[in-house]
């Protein structure tokens, strides 16, 4: 596979996968509390999606509008095909999903470069998705 399809053809394995994963949690389990599909739901997803790529991928040249358009249809389509949303939430949800997918990736792919330069280069990908996850969540108090 070439480098620059990688993250195309993760983005919607991962989201696959979560959407599976609680659509079998609602079926063994359900009654288990579940988190709500969310912004933190789209942060997890793509911070998940975005270090495989790194990691099989390594650094790829980007197209960004495509990444938009990418990631506003995988969290449509995904969501929509399992049955979660419908309708405005649906609209509201692939929306936050395009624009949060782009910027993650953006500020993903700066500090990914900058820690690739020192000495903990192959531990960079996994370091620079947790320093991006504790910060968006830190912040998420501000957003909502």
């Amino acid at each position: 596979m070439k480098k620059e399809l990688t993250l195309y053809f993760l983005l919607p394995l991962v989201t696959a996968a979560a959407c599976f994963m609680e659509l079998l949690l609602d079926a063994f389990a359900p009654a288990a509390i579940l988190p709500h599909r969310d912004l933190m739901w789209i942060v997890v997803v793509t911070l998940i999606t975005l270090v495989l790529e790194r990691y099989l991928g390594g650094g790829a040249k980007r197209c960004w509008p495509l990444v938009a358009a990418y990631g506003l249809l995988s969290f449509s389509l995904l969501p929509w095909a399992c049955g979660f949303l419908w309708g405005w939430a649906l609209l509201r949800f692939a929306l936050t999903g395009g624009v949060a997918f782009t910027v993650l990736t953006a500020l993903y792919t700066i500090l990914t470069d900058r820690l690739s330069a020192t000495k903990a280069t192959p531990l960079a990908p996994a370091l620079a998705g947790f320093l991006l996850f504790l910060a968006l969540q830190g912040t998420m108090g501000m957003v909502i």
